[in-house]
């Protein structure tokens, strides 16, 4: 649980499947954690580059009430945003007319 974090190349679905087999391995030892500290330790345990979003849901969302199944849902978001960023999709391309730039999908 300390050293819990986001593998590179790793998805946040594989992310949160690894979390919760070390959380239930924890509480069939005694130990358990609460919700803050468990959404704590999920946003903690995301790369500088998800800062932005971490940022949000900390300042956004109620980390005591804040189910991991809510948690999961907005990185799942977040994550396809991310995606796509890093590889646009082949048939979007930009265009630069008259000095202004425009996206546009070729059909």
């Amino acid at each position: 649980h300390e050293l819990f974090s986001l593998k590179e190349n790793e998805t946040i679905d594989e992310m949160f499947r690894r979390f919760q087999t070390i959380l239930n391995g924890l509480n069939s030892l005694g130990t358990k954690f609460s919700k803050t500290q468990n959404n704590i330790k999920i946003l903690d345990s995301l790369p500088k580059t998800w800062e932005p979003k971490v940022i949000t849901i900390a300042k956004v969302r109620d980390l005591k009430v804040l189910t991991l199944d809510e948690i999961l849902g907005a990185l799942r978001v977040h994550e396809v945003h991310l995606n796509n960023r890093e590889h646009p999709r082949e048939n979007d391309t930009i265009s630069l007319k008259g000095g202004e730039s425009s996206k546009m999908r070729e059909k």
